[in-house]
């Protein structure tokens, strides 16, 4: 939500009344414009999401009403599926509900009884299969203590639109969402309400819904597929090459290179991307390419790579379906639980010159697959290349491990006792899980950590820690949920 700051508005103060214009207020559905895909020459259908959204250059607003209705084009249907009064206006009474609030929903057959009312939580799911008009009227505040500050963008109701009806060779308009005067009984009119006067928005912006043909990506024997992946904070994924996607391929691979890009910079970044650990990484009879380039680009969140596998050509690879070429890591900036990223190959986007997806065979180049889009799919029978979906995890601060288990092999012995001195006095390997290294439970991985694992295996039955008593693992309880402080990279118990 985006307005906290509400003010305090005197009922009746002629001396103090803001004056206000018609071209001071706004009402828009948001976004302007939304599509729906399908076959060229055949039936689509779809769903879109939208929101009604209010703006006022002026303070104390009181209420506003305002009606809406669907407007298909010749050949389609639109119904309104599902209504939600939006957080804005849920809590505008000074963060409380506003004094009055109706939201109703009306069938086409009877546009002057809403059939659907959103309810004390705001939400109305819709089960008549014909509701194609939305009334809203709001009275911030019964009492007129409090009013709206000067807003942008302040939800007034969100919904979803099914839209379904023939779509041509060409991009066609489906129907509108618009602002109305005809719904309700009386009619509700679109106001907004200042000082007890009302004003009619000089803005009342609708939507525009259009069908557009979608096409098919043909075959290609080169694909470029980025594994989804989850997590939160730095999250690692990988690309997979398939270098025979159509069936035809019967040469053998001297080389490819290719862009990786992110679809929406303001919420990813690249960390790293190498090919340490990959098929690429033994390429050449199990060394490391004669040459490979990896270019970050920090501005698009991805990054090039083009590998020569031997520069004299004698050694090549055969054209295999799963060649692991790259580890990326990326660094989320959304913070927002279910928030999804999206990173694709980018042909001719990144370097100077471009570098351009493709394979090399007997030294020709075979441009790589598209991916799909929701106005573009795979053709039937083809494999296209494959976008990244990264979502954001809940980040679960309470991990799973077994305590002691510092090597994390899932067994509790004197190795992990070892393992604990080697990772502190020998640079050995670092505990996958912090937190079950630290078998004291202290909050620091030290000697005694060591010590305690020792004994615990080899003289269970002497006394403990100084202090008194062993560790908790050697209490009983030996696996389950810890809230630790730290990290746990790895779940160890079931």
């Amino acid at each position: 939500m985006r307005h906290h700051a509400f003010v305090l508005a005197v009922a009746v103060c002629a001396a103090c009344c803001v004056h206000a214009a018609d071209s001071d207020f706004g009402l828009s559905v948001v976004p302007a414009s939304a599509s729906i895909f399908g076959p060229a020459n055949d039936t689509a259908s779809g769903s879109v999401d939208l929101s009604v959204r209010m703006e006022t250059k002026v303070a104390q607003v009181q209420g506003w009403s305002f009606g809406l209705k669907l407007a298909p084009s010749a050949g389609f249907t639109m119904n309104i599926t599902a209504l939600k009064v939006a957080e804005d206006t849920m809590t505008c009474n000074n963060g409380r509900s506003p004094g009055f609030a109706d939201t109703g929903c009306f069938a086409a057959g009877n546009l002057s009884s809403a059939a659907v009312k959103a309810g004390p939580s705001g939400i109305a799911n819709i089960t008549f299969p014909d509701c194609v008009a939305v009334t809203q009227g709001v009275v911030v505040d019964m009492m007129q203590i409090f009013s709206l500050p000067a807003v942008t963008d302040f939800g007034l109701i969100e919904f979803t639109v099914s839209v379904s009806g023939h779509v041509g060779t060409a991009a066609t308009e489906a129907g509108r969402v618009v602002f109305t005067e005809t719904v309700g009984s009386p009619p509700t009119t679109n106001v907004i309400v200042l000082n007890g006067d009302s004003y009619t928005p000089a803005v009342q912006a609708p939507a525009v819904i259009t069908a557009v043909p979608r096409s098919c990506v043909g075959a290609s024997p080169f694909t470029i597929n980025v594994d989804d992946a989850e997590g939160f904070g730095q999250v690692g994924t990988h690309v997979r090459l398939n270098f025979n996607a159509d069936g035809t391929v019967s040469g053998r691979i001297q080389g490819w290179s290719y862009g990786i890009c992110a679809l929406d910079t303001d919420k990813i970044a690249i960390v790293s991307a190498v090919s340490d650990g990959t098929d690429t990484a033994g390429a050449k009879n199990g060394a490391k390419p004669d040459f490979e380039a990896i270019s970050l680009y920090k501005d698009a969140g991805g990054f090039t790579h083009g590998v020569v596998i031997d520069m004299m050509a004698a050694v090549t690879v055969p054209p295999v379906t799963d060649w692991t070429d790259m580890a990326v890591t990326f660094e989320l900036l959304t913070t927002t639980p279910g928030d999804t990223v999206v990173v694709a190959p980018c042909n001719e986007t990144l370097g100077m010159p471009p570098v351009a997806n493709v394979m090399v065979i007997n030294g020709d180049s075979y441009a790589a697959s598209q991916y799909e889009l929701p106005s573009q799919e795979c053709c039937e029978g083809v494999v296209c290349s494959h976008l990244g979906v990264i979502t954001v995890k809940i980040k679960d601060d309470t991990k799973s491990f077994l305590p002691g288990n510092a090597n994390g092999d899932n067994r509790l012995d004197i190795a992990d006792g070892i393992f604990v001195l080697s990772y502190l006095y020998r640079s050995g390997r670092v505990p996958p899980c912090l937190a079950a290294a630290d078998f004291n439970n202290d909050g620091v991985i030290d000697l005694t950590d060591a010590i305690a694992l020792v004994y615990y295996q080899l003289q269970p039955n002497l006394p403990g820690m100084p202090g008194g008593g062993w560790p908790a693992p050697a209490l009983g309880i030996v696996c389950g949920k810890h809230k630790v402080d730290l990290e746990c990279a790895v779940e160890q118990c079931n």
